[in-house]
């Protein structure tokens, strides 16, 4: 069968033997398993990753991933592959980030073995080589396969197939050149004062002259000159910073349209009607899941959106551990914003550890909630451990939109009955005491034991107690190694 013409190019058209999960015709192409086939090569050589592919894979291997040539080249992206005269510097760990800074950027991790990252790679290449079929056909493996991690090498490439961003860049071809040749916009001050803010434990990052800052500050302006009504907000410099590791610059600009125009539609808005429902939705998944820490929340008057905003705008890339969140970005360009919010339910759950193990629960003021939620201690993660929980947090289709639905229509009456100003005064007031903790944070002052009023309730998915859904675990059990999933 000839596959599909994903790429443009020859080796997308050719034919190679491929896994059980691959259409009937090309399985007959060989007698001998594929599988058996990569072991049975990479078993031979475990040294390096390229030999458990066949000389097929490896010619489509070299068109998936790109590799500049030169130095030039590299700055245009992906930043994390590196030209042969290059080399990492002795000082950062292998993602790119500074290991003499005090706060590590890495959890605990399960090392996998060179065959399993060479079985790893070869199924992804196999897949995005042959991306039409397995989108109509294997759904569910895209979906198996994110979860379990996509490898390193392969990320960029997949994320910008999972996302359709590819369509969009063959369709508008050329829109980008002629995006950056606009000089300046009214946006321009507000994304230089952000560049440095943005990765700045990275040593890709650090300077006003790097690859990083200059490839950020091209992607953010073209955006603005493209999309003029929503124009720059600061959240989207971490999320571009994380496509350029990964992919060229005009890929990470369509990257940006995707995300803005489907995954955080209406994030960026004036009003920023999103972030305000997606806070309701996940005030309400705490009453289900985490009905005590809910309880705490409540009482010292602290709302979700007050945290929840620095969790969702940045996709969590500052607030987890580096490994953790690349295995976050895996989930989210496949399943979406449920994703973001059972791995908050998950993060929350670890941050109250200290809170809810000895004390009670009516002992915390809103400063205690809000600095355990923020400064909680995220060495102790373990990878593996983190994801599997929030495969924990569940819900059916009619349930995620019936949740939607009533938050919406929440948020709605709100807004009506204060004259359209109620969903930017909730924002404003969430963003007023995070700001309030920030200070005192900073200053080290001691916390008040003035009460504090208590908050209406959050909508229920679903009526009564659900006991069976809260979510439990200890700090033990999240120190525990446990064996990395099959990949």
């Amino acid at each position: 069968m000839k596959r599909s013409n994903v790429y443009g190019n020859e080796a997308a058209s050719r034919q190679y033997p491929v896994n059980k999960d691959d259409s009937p015709e090309a399985a007959r192409i060989s007698s001998v398993s594929p599988k058996k086939q990569s072991v049975r090569k990479v078993s031979n050589h475990e040294e390096t990753l390229r030999t458990g592919l066949s000389d097929f894979e490896l010619d489509d291997l070299d068109e998936i991933v790109t590799k500049p040539k030169t130095v030039d080249d590299w700055k245009r992206g992906p930043l994390n592959v590196l030209p042969p005269e290059l080399k990492l510097p002795h000082d950062v760990d292998k993602f790119g980030f500074l290991t003499s800074d005090s706060e590590p950027t890495l959890c605990k991790e399960i090392s996998t073995s060179s065959v399993q990252e060479a079985m790893r790679v070869n199924k992804w290449v196999r897949m995005l080589s042959n991306w039409e079929y397995y989108t109509v056909k294997h759904q569910r493996v895209i979906r198996d396969r994110c979860r379990k991690g996509i490898p390193d090498s392969l990320r960029g490439s997949a994320w910008f197939h999972i996302t359709g961003a590819f369509k969009w860049m063959e369709k508008r071809s050329g829109v980008y050149d002629e995006l950056i040749k606009v000089e300046t916009t009214r946006w321009d001050g507000q994304i230089e004062k952000d560049l440095s803010r943005t990765l700045p434990t990275h040593y890709l990052f650090k300077e006003r002259s790097s690859p990083g800052q200059e490839g950020l500050y091209e992607v953010l302006q073209a955006y603005c000159v493209y999309n003029p009504t929503v124009g720059y907000c600061q959240a989207m410099a971490p999320i571009v910073a994380v496509f350029l590791l990964y992919m060229t610059r005009e890929q990470a600009f369509w990257m940006l349209v995707r995300f803005c125009d489907v995954y955080m539609n209406n994030y960026f808005t004036e009003r920023m009607e999103s972030i305000q429902v997606d806070a309701l939705i996940f005030g309400s998944l705490l009453r289900v899941y985490l009905p005590e820490e809910h309880e705490i929340l409540r009482k010292v008057d602290v709302t979700p959106l007050t945290f929840v905003q620095n969790w969702f705008f940045c996709i969590y890339t500052r607030t987890l551990p580096w490994n953790i969140v690349l295995r976050i970005w895996d989930i989210y360009v496949f399943e979406g914003k449920w994703s973001l919010f059972s791995c908050g339910i998950v993060l929350l759950k670890y941050a109250f550890l200290p809170l809810t193990r000895g004390a009670k629960t009516n002992s915390h003021n809103d400063f205690e909630v809000l600095d355990a939620i923020m400064n909680f201690d995220s060495r102790s993660l373990n990878e593996e451990y983190f994801i599997r929980k929030t495969f924990e947090v569940k819900l059916t289709k009619d349930q995620k939109r019936s949740l939607v639905d009533r938050c919406t229509s929440k948020f709605k009456s709100g807004a009506s009955q204060n004259h359209g100003r109620s969903g930017s005064t909730n924002y404003e007031l969430a963003r007023k005491k995070w700001h309030n903790w920030g200070r005192r944070n900073k200053r080290d002052r001691r916390p008040s034991d003035k009460p504090s009023k208590s908050a209406s309730p959050e909508v229920l998915p679903c009526t009564g107690k659900d006991t069976s859904r809260r979510l439990t675990f200890t700090s033990e059990e999240m120190d525990t190694p446990v064996p990395s999933l099959p990949r």
